[in-house]
């Protein structure tokens, strides 16, 4: 059932703006552990409130990692966390949104360039459209953590 939910999604691409961004989270972990021994366990703030864009592309990314986490790094367990905070500016109040997704697969050195990395590349690429930071951080047999981190203002 979570499967067909997914690819419900990829099929009415506007149904993915339409939805909460922790409701979306919480279907793709639902797909991925019914097809694995993966544990996803989400954490994610009630509402986060983004552009359509940058809510696609957090999707986007976090499918991207997670099919990572599972097909690559062979991972047991992910962990994924989602925060959303106000801040306020002298001009005006700003989102801050942080999404990362941790895993305790094999790992890998970010610091070896890998053409075969079409996963990551296309995060990174993902994230800079929308003028989010990327972060990448794992080591051989330590697992790997993404992070991506969106300041502006919420136009939903």
């Amino acid at each position: 059932l979570a499967e067909m939910r997914t690819i419900l999604l990829e099929l009415r691409p506007t149904a993915i703006s339409r939805t909460a961004l922790r409701d979306l989270l919480e279907q793709l972990a639902n797909a991925f552990s019914g097809k694995t021994d993966v544990k996803i366990q989400i954490s994610a703030d009630e509402v986060c409130l983004l552009p359509e864009v940058v809510h696609v592309a957090f999707y986007r990314i976090a499918q991207e990692a997670l099919t990572n986490a599972i097909k690559h790094a062979r991972a047991c367990q992910v962990q994924v966390n989602l925060r959303c905070e106000t801040l306020e500016t002298q001009r005006a109040n700003k989102n801050k949104i942080v999404l990362e997704i941790c895993d305790d697969g094999c790992g890998f050195d970010p610091a070896v360039e890998n053409s075969g990395r079409f996963g990551l590349t296309d995060m990174r690429e993902r994230a800079q459209q929308i003028g989010a930071k990327f972060i990448v951080e794992s080591s051989q047999g330590k697992g790997t953590c993404i992070q991506i981190e969106w300041v502006g203002r919420a136009a939903r």
